[in-house]
């Protein structure tokens, strides 16, 4: 008989010797013994591949359920979380509009950032790669690209179609981050009287007048000549000339303080020319009260009529013409 080659060595088992030819019952014995450790070795190898998986599911199920239970509370901290972050937003939206309104236009004090109404804070967000600009007054909403101006449209009135009208853009936008509306319709009118006034034309702004042709509910209206600098009265209307105003606020001290709104009468509101009615008739009273002080003085003077003077300047232009006479 051809001779007996036993396996090719495992690695794992040894193999057994050749056996003897004819093979003996050692050898039967032996290969016997071989084929039960082979047997053994394999199924050794796919009990433990199952008992250490086995293992290993029942050891790590506990940290599973952990971590799943961790991630359903960062899930829930997110939302509280972007939940905060939109009250914090309607907050500073509602602080900031309230700020807004004092200032008006911002020319003096800057605008506060109004966030969106999801909550994004619009200042410095990438558009094209760009960043927007901060709106800190009305100029620089005036001052905006078409594309810019939309997106702070669409930013502030979500889900509302984006006008074509710019002036409607600008005044939406103004209003939405807090200034008045009366205001925020003067912002956007007052680029085309500037162009007007460049070309000197006339703005009309009324004013109430105090002289003996019209009472204090009486209005008139300032002709503002930009080229020139000065005002001239139409109608009923007052004469208001940067040299007059300097000469009352010197009468009136108080008035000091508004002289940078003073000199700019194409700008004027109602309020201002309410308070400048005031202050023309507190000019008035001075006035008045100048001219029984210098009736009742000793030496001999020559007042020239005061009331006169003032109804002839109509309120604005105070003043005291004394002269000595010594003949």
């Amino acid at each position: 008989m051809p001779p007996i080659v036993p396996p090719a060595p495992a690695g794992l088992i040894p193999s057994p010797f050749p056996p003897e030819d004819p093979p003996t019952a050692r050898d039967v014995a032996k290969a016997a013994h071989f084929e039960m450790v082979c047997t053994a070795a394999f199924a050794i190898q796919y009990k433990h591949a199952v008992t250490t998986a086995a293992n290993l599911e029942h050891a790590i199920g506990p940290l599973r359920n952990d971590i799943m239970s961790i991630r359903n509370d960062i899930t829930n901290m997110q939302a509280d979380i972007q939940a905060s972050q939109q009250r914090q937003a309607d907050a500073q939206r509602c602080a900031a509009r309230a700020y807004n309104r004092q200032v008006q236009l911002g020319d003096h004090s800057p605008f506060e950032e109004v966030p969106w109404k999801d909550g994004t804070y619009p200042w410095g967000y990438m558009l094209n790669n760009q960043p927007l600009p901060k709106l800190t007054s009305a100029e620089v909403v005036r001052a905006l690209d078409n594309r810019q101006s939309q997106k702070y449209y669409s930013g502030y009135y979500p889900g509302v179609n984006v006008p074509d009208d710019r002036n409607e853009r600008d005044k939406a936008t103004l209003i939405a981050i807090g200034v008045p509306a009366r205001i925020a319709g003067m912002a956007v009118e007052r680029d085309g009287r500037r162009e007007t006034e460049k070309q000197g034309a006339t703005c009309l702004v009324p004013i109430p007048c105090w002289n003996n042709r019209c009472d204090g509910a009486a209005s008139a209206f300032v002709h503002s000549d930009a080229r020139k600098g000065q005002s001239r009265a139409g109608g009923r209307g007052v004469s208001v000339t940067p040299w007059r105003l300097t000469r009352l606020q010197r009468v009136l001290p108080a008035t000091h303080s508004m002289a940078p709104a003073m000199s700019t009468l194409a700008e004027f509101s109602y309020g201002l020319s309410t308070l400048l009615a005031s202050i023309l008739k507190k000019a008035c009273e001075e006035a008045a009260k100048t001219h029984q002080y210098l009736q009742r003085q000793k030496p001999r003077v020559v007042v020239k009529d005061i009331a006169a003077q003032v109804r002839s300047w109509r309120g604005v232009q105070v003043g005291v013409r004394i002269v000595n006479d010594t003949a």
